[in-house]
């Protein structure tokens, strides 16, 4: 049981950071980004349309990956691509290099989300599965309400570069 608990503990935490620091911030970085470098919203709004295509392509891909890298390996691909995507958004200089991160968000997303996890929880909780994905998938929700505001307040006193090496820096953290 005590792997069990690790393995559940260690979905939770790349909900937590996948949705709640992934997903969950790209709206508070609208305005900033837009500002910095003079492009539009709409200009903006098209690095979400990258990460959904890239989404899309990883999750076609994703039955070729399951067969060839295990399930941790591809946990630490999720991590490293949200880390480098929020790397690339902290030094971001053009709409080029937006959507760059973009496709590394997009791609960590898919390799952090509910399919890499719905693996981890059959194959570790086969009786209990209901319980199990509702305790882990309430990560996201969890570190919706937790990170965003963290992610807002740190924009504020520090400026919006900062919050996203301090979100990369979270990534870090959970991969360890």
């Amino acid at each position: 049981m005590k792997k069990g608990f690790s393995a559940a503990a260690g979905c939770f935490l790349c909900e937590l950071v996948a949705v709640g620091v992934g997903a969950g911030t790209n709206s508070l970085y609208t305005a900033p980004i837009c500002n910095d470098l003079g492009i539009s919203r709409t200009g903006y709004s098209f690095s979400v349309t990258v990460i959904y295509l890239v989404n899309m392509l990883v999750y076609m891909l994703f039955p070729l990956l399951m067969k060839r890298v295990p399930l941790r390996g591809i946990f630490a691909l999720g991590l490293l691509s949200e880390t480098a995507a929020f790397l690339i958004y902290s030094r971001v200089s053009s709409a080029a290099t937006l959507y760059l991160g973009a496709a590394f968000l997009g791609a960590g997303l898919v390799l952090l989300g509910s399919v890499p996890i719905t693996a981890v929880i059959k194959s570790w909780y086969p009786d209990r599965q209901g319980s199990a994905f509702g305790i882990v998938l309430s990560g996201s929700g969890i570190g919706g309400a937790a990170l965003i505001p963290l992610a807002g307040v740190l924009m504020d006193a520090y400026g919006w570069r900062t919050a996203a090496m301090c979100s990369a820096g979270l990534m870090v953290l959970v991969a360890v």
